[in-house]
């Protein structure tokens, strides 16, 4: 079975010129979904971060991209909940610009 690798960008809604730039490089980087949000990071209301994680919950993904930690949320505590859902969940997280990876 092929891997199911999502990509997620995020940006404010003033720097969404950044978002296309977000989109392609996850997509050079071997994501087969990109889901993306234009607002702050600081929410935890955000579509395609909840669509993001009901495919971690339900078993559709092997792995998360994001070009930036930051990109996935700017709380600490909001960042933790959703590495251990990856962690519960057997889903590594990759950080491009930062050379991280989580699993």
């Amino acid at each position: 079975m092929p891997r199911k690798v999502i990509g997620y960008a995020r940006v404010n809604a003033n720097a969404q010129s950044d978002l296309d730039e977000q989109m392609a490089q996850l997509e050079v980087a071997g994501a087969t979904e990109v889901l993306a949000d234009v607002q702050s990071g600081m929410s935890s209301d955000r579509a395609g971060l909840n669509r993001l994680m009901n495919l971690i919950a339900t078993d559709q993904a092997d792995m998360v991209l994001v070009t930036r930690v930051d990109r996935l949320s700017r709380s600490a505590t909001q960042l933790l909940q959703f590495i251990n859902l990856c962690r519960d969940k057997n889903v590594a997280i990759k950080v491009l610009e930062q050379n991280l990876s989580v699993l």
